[in-house]
């Protein structure tokens, strides 16, 4: 009988003990399944800058860098600490942290950092951008998100590190006649000068991480009047670091250039935003 009552205990503490960590191991995954599914930057605002007087250096630079989380468990997991580190143009621009952000179950939360810098090498390379008739220039994120492993919100059991890495572009203010030119596209023809009747060849390469909608214009450039599409093509792009992809386009003018025709230009949008206008194709009657 007392042998019998030492088992029952013993099934009785298996259980027990097996609940308690089927329920530290589930609440350890819930916070390990924690992922980015987004970044970004919005509400840029660059200082400074005053054409009329050539001063093409800005003051400052702000933004809102954002971070979309998404918490998938059914568990409620707090973000102990965000920590990043900007760099535009390949220059130092300033680093940061917030804490202490609940992502609920089963949503994805946005999470905005205001950031700003006014840090001498980036205002130098910006201005440098501006005065030679680019309003792209590159950025790049990184960081981390810490979570810490908690059970039942009181036991510490340390933290882990989900990392951040983003690269994008900042557009900033356009100046009059500015054409602007993405450091990571390229657009051209070949060749640059044809006769009517031949064909040339729109060439864009795009150098990755670049996601989402591209849209390849071909324009007339005339005097005076607004230039007029001639060509259109659209993609969907999902470029990773490190490889560029080559979109081409035959084309055929239908005029040649001359008083009232410059030639025709190349434009390329990604996801909306005009990021690179070609030279000039010219074409002789």
């Amino acid at each position: 009988m007392v042998r019998k009552s030492v088992v029952i205990g013993l099934v009785v503490a298996v259980l027990i003990v097996g609940g308690v960590m089927y329920g530290i191991l589930s609440q350890v995954a819930a916070m390990r399944g924690l992922e980015v599914v987004n970044l970004g930057i919005e509400d840029v605002n660059v200082e400074g800058i005053n054409p009329l007087t050539f001063d093409f250096i800005p003051d400052r630079i702000s933004l809102t860098y954002y971070v979309d989380v998404h918490n998938p468990s059914p568990y409620d997991v707090v973000v102990k600490k965000i920590f990043y580190v900007m760099t535009i143009e390949g220059r130092y621009a300033g680093e940061g942290s917030v804490y202490n952000i609940e992502v609920p179950s089963g949503m994805t939360k946005r999470i905005r950092i205001p950031f700003e810098t006014s840090a001498e090498a980036v205002m130098s390379v910006v201005g440098d951008a501006v005065r030679r008739g680019d309003n792209i220039v590159d950025y790049e994120v990184k960081g981390y998100l810490e979570v810490p492993i908690k059970i039942w919100g009181v036991i510490d059991l340390g933290s882990f590190r989900v990392p951040i890495e983003y690269r994008g572009y900042l557009e900033l203010p356009a100046l009059p006649g500015m054409k602007p030119k993405a450091t990571f596209i390229n657009a051209y023809w070949l060749p640059q000068s044809i006769r009517l009747g031949d064909t040339a060849v729109a060439i864009v390469e795009i150098a990755g991480p670049q996601q989402g909608k591209l849209v390849i214009e071909i324009m007339k450039d005339i005097p005076v009047m607004p230039d007029k599409v001639v060509a259109t093509k659209e993609y969907y792009i999902d470029i990773p670091s490190g490889e560029i992809r080559k979109f081409e386009i035959l084309f055929k003018p239908d005029e040649p250039s001359s008083w009232k025709l410059r030639g025709y230009y190349i434009v390329v949008y990604i996801n909306g935003k005009k990021l690179y206008e070609s030279d000039r194709l010219k074409v002789s009657g």
